[in-house]
């Protein structure tokens, strides 16, 4: 009896146990590259998240992401290069395809004149499809994985600069040290202005190529609002000119006339009669009235006279 009892009671712990385990969904992606569509295969490197191989034909396998926020950064190394040839990012709701961009990384150091190396001196990357604002590390220098652009650098610290152009390639690494002299007073403030002036400049052209944008788009639609202008216009015309004709009709040609429009400009002459209640003889006759002013066309089909609108009223 006790061992029934304590038979019953480990199967309800073993319950208990299962019930309260997390099992974790993976979900399985495919890398592919932003130049040629192909998928990608390698060493992959995941901020946070770790390292990882995708062999050819594999897809990438990661552990559910639905419960975080953050942005992870994914580095992949295809080829037998310096370094990582390819990055795409990851959140928690990415497709299960991940488009990836060819890639280089830009190895700076930065010092003044003495040969010291500077900690914290800002860093501002401009590439044609990407701007990067970014500092240098606790011992003065920087790594930062660049699209392959050439890319304009330019390095400041008190009152000292620096600018370079940087012409990245993929996989490669591109190293440079970069030494920031001091600026007299006068220059330093000249320089300042200059900088000033350029940036606003800048703004200014791409205002204006926002205006312009605009000024496309209000022309557009000031084209379009003319066509709908001169259609309103023209439907104006025909609901005249369709006035005026419903005008000058006889009671019973204005009969006909309707009960074809409510079949969609075609019915038998039985139909038309029978919405009409016109006599079959005055009907006749009114009909051949109207075909005569080429308002309506009558024809046989089938044994069945058959009466229509005419296409062009």
């Amino acid at each position: 009896m006790i061992f029934e009892k304590n038979k019953l009671l480990f199967l309800v712990i073993l319950v208990l146990l299962f019930s309260s385990v997390n099992f974790v969904s993976a979900k399985e992606f495919s890398i592919v590259s932003s130049i040629s569509g192909e998928e990608l295969n390698g060493f992959v490197r995941i901020d946070s998240l770790g390292d990882y191989y995708v062999a050819e034909g594999e897809k990438l396998v990661l552990p559910d992401l639905s419960g975080l926020n953050t942005t992870y950064d994914l580095l992949l190394k295809s080829q037998h290069l310096d370094t990582f040839d390819y990055k795409s990012t990851l959140t928690h709701n990415s497709d299960s395809e991940l488009v990836a961009r060819p890639i280089g990384l830009l190895r700076l150091s930065v010092k003044d004149e003495l040969d010291n190396l500077i900690i914290g001196a800002d860093v501002s990357v401009n590439c044609p499809t990407e701007v990067y604002l970014l500092k240098t590390n606790s011992v003065g220098m920087l790594r930062a994985f660049l699209p392959t652009e050439n890319c304009s650098i330019s390095v400041f610290s008190k009152n000292r600069v620096s600018s370079f152009n940087a012409n990245i390639q993929q996989g490669l690494i591109t190293e440079k040290t970069v030494v920031l002299k001091s600026i007299p007073q006068n220059n330093y403030l000249l320089y300042s202005l200059i900088i000033l002036f350029v940036i606003i400049i800048a703004f200014y052209l791409a205002f204006r190529k926002k205006e312009d944008v605009l000024n496309k788009k209000e022309e557009v639609i000031d084209k379009e609002e003319k066509k709908i202008d001169e259609l309103e216009e023209d439907l104006k015309q025909e609901e005249f000119l369709a006035e005026k004709m419903r005008e000058a009709l006889k009671e019973k040609e204005l009969l006909i006339i309707d009960s074809l429009i409510a079949r969609s400009g075609k019915a038998s002459l039985s139909e038309i009669r029978s919405a009409t209640h016109i006599p079959r003889t005055s009907l006749l006759r009114t009909i051949d009235s109207l075909e005569q002013r080429n308002l309506l066309i009558k024809k046989s089909e089938n044994k069945k006279v058959w009466v229509e609108l005419a296409k062009n009223n």
